[in-house]
């Protein structure tokens, strides 16, 4: 059996995939997963969601959630069998780090970010990332999903190679990529509408985009709208303010809280450019969400994306300030033939890492070879 953990639900549109189809190729092993209750009634995938999971707004439920919940969770494994656990996203790991030296369970971590939270300063996250470097030398194997992130894990942190492992990011089945989402054409109706889709946090960078959105209207005078949708995350005080106190040209949409998959539909159907311009990145659920449409990709030139988004050909990568963005933004709209450009290459594009067969065989790999 393996355990895995995800008691933040960060990455649920990753893991659910992986653990379905490992529990297909191997049939003869069961899953124990702590995140949200995604799976439904499956014959070899059991589900925790903790014991204050139905409150997972409230910052001290989430705390509270890891102090009772992790013991549970790790009793539960101990009595099922389990001698692996992959940590998918964890807070507070030096609280695991203690547990496990009675419990003594083989750690795989999975580390989607090598910039814990992104790089946002706070006492809560100080609090949340307590033991991340502790938990990189005591795990017996690390996944990462780029090879930037295993350099940052050996550059910087001294994490030796040979326990590293690079699994690339499968294709998330967020977006229906239907006709319906594809048939818009660019800026159609006169209006250029820009889409931030996902956690609203401070590395997603929505000022600075929002900065050059106001810059672009006014220089080609021309319509424009930002659509900001998603949950609230790190320095989403600060994003809503800003947005609150604008009074600039663009129209802001501002949709927080859950997004259901028909307003996906809908909220990606409506966009012109879907913005990825991250300040902290190494690798993105979004991105592999919107490969396979037929939009365009304003990607950021930082981190992990570069591996797999080429510039010019699938998309246009940006450097962070609002001038750069703004340069971006100009292309397509003066060389409407470069939009037409992107928008079949992100359209044929296939991601290396796409299939989760492909993915999970490879976590196998780990977990009984590794």
């Amino acid at each position: 059996m393996i355990g895995f953990m995800d008691n933040t639900g960060s990455v649920t549109q990753y893991l659910k995939p992986l653990i379905e189809n490992l529990s297909i190729q191997v049939p003869e092993s069961s899953f124990l997963y702590w995140g949200p209750a995604c799976f439904g009634k499956r014959g070899n995938i059991f589900c925790f969601s903790g014991p204050f999971h139905i409150w997972p707004t409230l910052k001290i439920m989430k705390l509270l959630n890891i102090i009772i919940g992790l013991p549970m969770f790790l009793l539960m494994c101990k009595r099922n069998g389990i001698t692996t656990l992959n940590i998918q996203w964890l807070q507070i790991p030096l609280y695991l780090i203690f547990l496990n030296y009675f419990f003594g369970f083989r750690i795989v971590y999975t580390v989607h970010n090598t910039n814990p939270s992104h790089g946002y300063r706070s006492i809560y996250t100080s609090v949340l990332n307590a033991g991340f470097t502790l938990l990189l030398e005591k795990a017996q194997s690390i996944v990462v999903l780029s090879e930037y992130s295993k350099r940052v894990l050996t550059d910087e942190f001294g994490v030796v190679q040979e326990k590293i492992f690079v699994i690339e990011h499968g294709s998330v089945s967020l977006i229906s990529k239907t006709r319906s989402v594809n048939r818009r054409r660019f800026c159609e109706d006169g209006v250029l509408r820009i889409l931030c889709f996902g956690v609203i946090a401070d590395y997603k960078n929505i000022i600075e985009i929002l900065v050059a959105a106001d810059k672009v209207a006014k220089e080609v005078n021309i319509d424009c709208a930002l659509r900001v949708a998603g949950r609230p995350g790190l320095g989403f005080e600060k994003i809503s303010r800003f947005i609150e106190s604008y009074s600039g040209d663009v129209r802001v949409d501002f949709e927080v809280g859950f997004v259901t998959n028909e307003r996906v539909d809908e909220i990606f159907s409506e966009a012109d450019i879907i913005m990825a311009v991250y300040t902290s990145t190494d690798a993105s659920g979004l991105v592999s969400s919107v490969i396979g449409l037929r939009k365009v990709l304003i990607g950021s030139n930082r981190g992990g994306m570069r591996e797999y988004l080429d510039d010019g050909r699938d998309c246009l990568l940006s450097g962070c300030s609002s001038s750069e963005i703004v340069s971006c933004i100009l292309k397509l709209v003066e060389q409407r033939g470069l939009a037409t450009r992107l928008r079949q290459g992100l359209h044929r594009k296939v991601m290396r890492g796409s299939l989760w067969t492909d993915v999970a065989a490879a976590y196998c790999a780990v977990f009984f070879d590794g």
